[in-house]
């Protein structure tokens, strides 16, 4: 279910991709889970796409974490993300390294430079 999520996405169709990819949430796969999050929180669904997130982070879903992580930046909860993006560095996910950083010198925290 999640390659025909991932297959309705390419062509162009979110709504389709979001229908299959909520069926294979609701399944427990995480990636599906995590793609789900991310096109709900293109279309604004910020609530809904911050929760499927959280489930696929539960699961170990690494990009899930990042993007979560994003969404809270975007949020101003700076707090939660800088708690996600550096468990995820520390795991050593270059994209969370990336995002920490960024995180850290918009708070002109000049540790970030190591990320």
């Amino acid at each position: 279910m999640s390659g025909a999520g991932l297959l309705a996405y390419e062509r162009g169709d979110t709504e389709d991709a979001i229908v299959w990819w909520r069926r294979a949430a609701e399944a427990d796969d995480g990636a599906a889970m995590s793609n789900l999050g991310c096109a709900l929180w293109q279309q604004g669904n910020i609530d809904e796409a911050q929760g499927w997130l959280r489930r696929a982070c539960d699961g170990g879903v690494i990009a899930a974490t990042v993007n979560l992580g994003n969404l809270l930046v975007q949020q101003g909860n700076l707090v939660e993300a800088h708690q996600w993006l550096q468990r995820r560095a520390d795991a050593g996910s270059a994209a969370a390294m990336v995002s920490l950083g960024a995180l850290l010198l918009a708070e002109q925290d000049t540790g970030g430079a190591e990320w």
